[in-house]
């Protein structure tokens, strides 16, 4: 960043939603006050990569749909992408972010619909009638509506906070006595302040809720053994889904020492979409086939479902001329060409040769 800034080269894509909102503003770049240099968030018409803190469904208890849908519940994404993100993000709501034609909306209708009502009998029947949301908070650290929610999972699931005895405040499995234990594992500190809330809300539950964070090997070592709670995972993202697909949720996957079927997800249906969505021969078909994927996976809850930003943060020397129309799948910068008064100017100002 300090050489862009200095002229060592032309253009800087900023990865951080903190340095976007705050090394750049007037005042803190003269070249930038002065209009020599530009920042501009150009917007990328690609899918988003599925970004989730992905939970293991070989974890007791991480195995029922309503334990994840629980820890989903209580994310409080409002609160932290105001406080932590400068609201730089959107709430990841598809395995399919950022496209139209993949991503599963409303009900299934269609032709998706018609591949769904083949597996009905095997699926949540939420699928079917009512629309899948991401829970949203009022944006204040007060997250206690969903607490509320989360516990009414926790308790349909066979928890329940005991109020006396050695057990006091515990969240309990009512079977067996167990209390609900979530480790969150990760290889950096980028993670901390964002998850620190929510394993405070957990912990108000009575969960045994933590922060784990290891050095890179010992972390890919633990996802190779599949010794791990919940982690983050991205998966990249393209218009045409296949192969990958099969990867990320098969069942053959399932026990494969680090395949990205990181879950261990053995899951009847998804075993079929996935082998059906790389035999299709028409654009339209593949996409009914990602829908209802993305209709099954949303309702299994496999993750704390994360954030994106469908643009890039792009800092740059203003020496270029730009076609009329941007790329519509590309930031664009290839089809930049360098503009010879622009580049004069700022060779003149000295703050480049």
């Amino acid at each position: 960043r300090n050489a862009f800034k200095g002229g060592a080269f032309d253009m800087w894509t900023e990865s951080r939603s903190k340095s976007w909102a705050t090394e750049y503003e007037p005042g803190k770049i003269k070249a930038l006050d002065e209009g020599l240099m530009v920042k501009e968030l150009i917007p990328d018409g690609n899918p988003q990569p599925f970004q989730t803190m992905m939970f293991n469904y070989n974890r007791p208890y991480l195995n029922d749909w309503r334990v994840r849908r629980a820890v989903n519940t209580l994310f409080n994404f409002e609160w932290t992408n105001k406080t932590i993100f400068f609201d730089a993000y959107t709430r990841t709501d598809s395995l399919f972010t950022n496209t139209t034609d993949l991503r599963a909306e409303g009900l299934p209708t269609g032709k998706t619909l018609e591949i769904l009502e083949e597996f009905r009998d095997q699926l949540n029947p939420k699928i079917f009638n009512e629309v899948w949301s991401q829970p949203v908070t009022d944006g204040s650290k007060n997250n206690r509506e969903s607490l509320k929610l989360a516990l009414a999972d926790f308790q349909d699931a066979g928890f329940k906070i005991e109020r006396k005895g050695a057990n006091k405040g515990k969240l309990i499995h009512q079977e067996n006595g167990d209390q609900l234990k979530i480790e969150f594992l990760f290889y950096s500190d980028n993670f901390d302040a964002i998850l620190a809330p929510l394993v405070e809300d957990l912990k108000k539950l009575g969960v045994d809720a933590s922060l784990k964070r290891v050095d890179t090997q010992s972390w890919i070592n633990r996802l190779r053994e599949r010794n791990f709670d919940i982690t983050s995972i991205t998966y990249s993202n393209s218009f045409f889904p296949g192969e990958e697909q099969r990867g990320r949720y098969h069942s053959d996957f399932a026990e494969i020492p680090l395949s990205w079927n990181l879950t261990g997800m053995k899951n009847p249906v998804m075993d079929a979409l996935t082998e059906r969505l790389v035999q299709q021969e028409s654009y339209e078909d593949l996409m009914a086939y990602a829908r209802a994927m993305d209709f099954v996976l949303k309702w299994d809850h496999p993750g704390l479902f994360e954030w994106y930003i469908a643009a890039d943060r792009m800092v740059y020397w203003n020496r270029f001329a730009k076609p009329e129309k941007k790329p519509e799948y590309s930031v664009g910068t290839s089809s930049w060409w360098l503009d010879e008064e622009k580049d004069a100017a700022i060779k003149a100002s000295g703050y480049r040769k």
